[in-house]
């Protein structure tokens, strides 16, 4: 698996170096190349605000595209969220087509240096500078590769990081033959078509992996040889609390049929210590979102390291992350919950019954009326 990431890493070097030799650094232009404006070849816009409020997302069907969506490792839009029909006529938001080039143009995911290629048609956040070439004057591929090797975010060392469109269309770039940008753009597409294969070959290995990994969890990889020398198997070695925890994500993943958030398994590790009197330990402080703590983040940490739990693509606010009870290790996760105090049990089941069927908005006004010394500013609290 490391190996294969290691080849799909290489890939990104071979064009980038294939690029500096068919047209040289784009900042010195060594080939002496014609220079316009990028205004002058591309469209340049900007994304719109993002739609406020759970109804706009309800049976969304329609990709949204967020700065945290873009990995800047990979160069890839690896995640999204939907939209439906409501936000883009509230909000007449445009939509952006398939092989748009983009790229943050404020905060600090700058200094990142994202860039992406769009791989559908999308709509885009305010915070995202949007590219479209013009086809009959310069290639998409050139563009790319070219935005990744300029860095526009070290003219931004002072205040708010903020590259405005007049400033990206203003950039200045050189402009090779169009024939020379075509024949880059086959040799993008050539290993392109390999890094799929190579992606979809690390996909076998990893499903693989994990196959290895349950039975090594389950005891099944050893069975044969612990029969021979008398060895009882055992289960993770997590603690009681870490169990409780998991049994909390996995009773309200039950009853509800969708993963807990991360801000409802710290408010309900909360609400059992303060209203199940569950001696949990956890410390809690005020946040935004109501009580927090640091030890809630580190088990959770420690049931994922153990293949317990899975989390979701993890957002730009962390509490919104979901957490799911890992389909291949259900039976495991199961075992560890019925080796629990049925008294415990039965509370954390009770409590996932009375809180569970709540709005994440319904939990934190919860919270936050019985509890107002746990909270600190937030929207929320400023509307109640």
């Amino acid at each position: 698996i490391r190996k294969q990431k290691e080849a799909i890493a290489l890939i990104d070097k071979i064009l980038m170096a294939k690029f500096l030799e068919m047209f040289g650094d784009p900042v010195t232009n060594p080939k002496g190349w014609e220079v316009r404006k990028l205004g002058e070849v591309a469209e340049v816009s900007a994304g719109q605000s993002a739609p406020q409020g759970d109804r706009y997302f309800r049976k969304g069907k329609y990709p949204f595209i967020r700065v945290q969506h873009i990995d800047h490792k990979s160069y890839q839009i690896t995640s999204w969220d939907l939209i439906n029909d409501d936000a883009v006529k509230d909000y007449k938001l445009k939509l952006f087509p398939k092989g748009t080039i983009v790229f943050p143009k404020s905060g600090a995911t700058i200094f990142l240096e994202k860039r992406a290629i769009l791989p559908f048609d999308a709509y885009l956040v305010s915070h995202l500078c949007a590219i479209n070439p013009n086809p009959e004057t310069v290639i998409k591929e050139y563009i790319f590769y070219l935005l990744r090797l300029l860095k526009l975010a070290s003219k931004k060392e002072e205040g708010y990081p903020t590259l405005n469109i007049s400033e990206i269309q203003d950039l200045r770039i050189p402009l090779p033959p169009l024939e020379l940008q075509q024949e880059f753009a086959q040799i993008v597409e050539e290993f392109e078509k390999k890094r799929e294969e190579m992606r979809k070959t690390l996909e076998t290995l990893e499903a693989f992996f994990k196959l290895l990994q349950k039975k090594a969890f389950t005891g099944e990889l050893t069975a044969e040889w612990r029969e021979q020398n008398r060895v009882e198997w055992e289960i993770p070695q997590i603690t009681e609390k870490q169990a409780v925890l998991l049994a909390t994500l996995y009773y309200y993943q039950q009853f509800i049929k969708k993963p807990a958030l991360m801000t409802v398994a710290m408010k309900s590790a909360f609400l059992l210590q303060k209203e199940r009197s569950l001696n949990l330990g956890y410390h809690f402080i005020p946040y935004k979102y109501g009580p927090f703590s640091k030890e809630v983040y580190e088990d959770i940490e420690e049931l994922e390291k153990n293949l317990l739990v899975e989390k979701s693509e993890v957002r730009k606010d962390v509490e919104m992350t979901e957490i799911k009870i890992a389909d291949e290790f259900r039976d495991l996760a199961e075992r560890i919950i019925s080796s629990l105090p049925e008294d415990i049990q039965k509370t954390i089941k009770n409590y996932t019954e009375k809180h569970g069927k709540m709005s994440l908005d319904e939990l934190l006004d919860y919270v936050y009326s019985e509890y107002p010394e746990y909270t600190t500013k937030s929207r929320r609290k400023r509307r109640k």
